[in-house]
């Protein structure tokens, strides 16, 4: 699964790659090559979620979503 909201929800939790990846108890490769766009397992997904305090489903929707939604 890709993960293009990742990066955003990171960013609104003000946290480096390397913070989140301590709390995911992940790589922090693994955070940047699912910010690159990389297939991610639907785990490892649930894993950085869960440190985001966010949902699986918001890591998985376009950061451009929420711009076209208001419209």
């Amino acid at each position: 699964m890709r993960t293009s909201g990742l990066r955003a929800a990171r960013l609104r939790a003000m946290l480096t790659q390397t913070e989140l990846a301590t709390s995911a108890k992940v790589a922090r490769a693994t955070v940047a090559r699912m910010e690159a766009g990389e297939v991610a397992r639907f785990a490892t997904i649930r894993r950085i979620a869960k440190a985001l305090r966010v949902e699986p489903a918001e890591l998985l929707k376009s950061p451009t979503a929420d711009a076209h939604e208001d419209r």
